[in-house]
């Protein structure tokens, strides 16, 4: 793939990313809000639910909107790199969310916005490089 096409398919992929991202984010954030209105001391516990509530329709908006194509690996070592990255997005951005609860004083929900921008933006990249990585194909694939 020549450079400037490289750049597009990049660009379009932020694109539907941002957009399925957005809901993704969306869901887990109104989770997260109820979850804390119902248990204002849980917030850690609403986070880790409120991420699998979002995981579990991120995985299949990305399978199939954000990274659709040609993919290098099937469905179920796409699910276990998924799995994986949940568990590291949700145990950094829980601890985001309570170092700047307990240390800092933050409100949850500043703590929590911060802590979705953090985890979005490195989410994005490992799931174009790894989890839904395309298949090479033409010359590349020669190698």
């Amino acid at each position: 793939m020549t450079r400037p096409a490289r750049s597009s398919a990049l660009s379009a992929q932020a694109i539907r990313y941002l957009i399925s991202g957005g809901g993704v984010v969306a869901l887990d954030f109104l989770s997260f809000y109820l979850l804390t209105r119902l248990w204002p001391d849980a917030y850690v516990a609403a986070n880790v639910a409120a991420k699998t509530i979002g995981a579990l329709s991120g995985f299949f908006l990305h399978k199939h909107f954000t990274f659709a194509g040609e993919q290098a690996h099937g469905a179920p070592t796409q699910l276990t790199l998924y799995i994986a990255l949940y568990v590291f997005n949700m145990a950094l951005s829980s601890a985001i969310i309570f170092g700047a609860v307990e240390v800092l004083g933050w409100h949850e929900l500043l703590a929590k916005i911060v802590a979705d921008c953090i985890v979005v933006a490195t989410s994005f990249v490992t799931c174009r490089l790894l989890v839904f990585a395309q298949r090479a194909t033409g010359a590349m694939q020669r190698r």
